[in-house]
């Protein structure tokens, strides 16, 4: 018995120290869009990646974005900018992406966003956070170069 609590107990500690080392990206969003975050979940194939390189850089992303149903289509338009985890200082970059839909629903246009905001993070890389560290220097606080592998 003792040893299947042991067990048990060591397994316990391993999920959690997993659990604290899952690298996590931090955004500053509308509600709207900050409840869908929170409930889908980031999803990209390089969010580790990023997720690194976002953290290395003690940096975080600003997320907007526009979104209407015309007449005769369904558009979005996504904008994400690095920012700095403390401060209000962001890159000197914008990461920017826009599609659009005939199928004209608010299904449609959240699920043309939610693909976007995706996609976008995706993009981020070296030269968003050497854009941070530009500002950064102007504005005399430190910087956090990092040079990832994948980027």
């Amino acid at each position: 018995m003792k040893k299947v609590l042991l067990g048990f107990t060591f397994a316990l500690l391993a999920q959690n120290s997993f659990a604290a080392e899952e690298c996590t990206i931090n955004y500053h969003a509308n509600d709207e869009l900050s409840d869908q975050i929170q409930e889908d979940g980031f999803s990209f194939e390089n969010y580790d990646e990023v997720c690194e390189l976002l953290e290395k850089a003690k940096a975080s992303v600003s997320i907007n974005y526009n979104s209407s149903i015309t007449n005769n289509q369904t558009i979005a338009a996504v904008f994400i900018r690095v920012k700095d985890s403390d401060k209000p200082i962001y890159s000197t970059y914008t990461n920017s992406n826009m599609d659009w839909s005939s199928t004209r629903t608010t299904a449609e246009e959240k699920e043309l966003v939610w693909s976007l905001v995706n996609s976008t993070i995706s993009e981020i890389n070296q030269s968003d956070i050497d854009g941070l560290n530009e500002n950064r220097k102007e504005l005399r606080v430190p910087v956090y170069p990092t040079v990832s592998k994948k980027f």
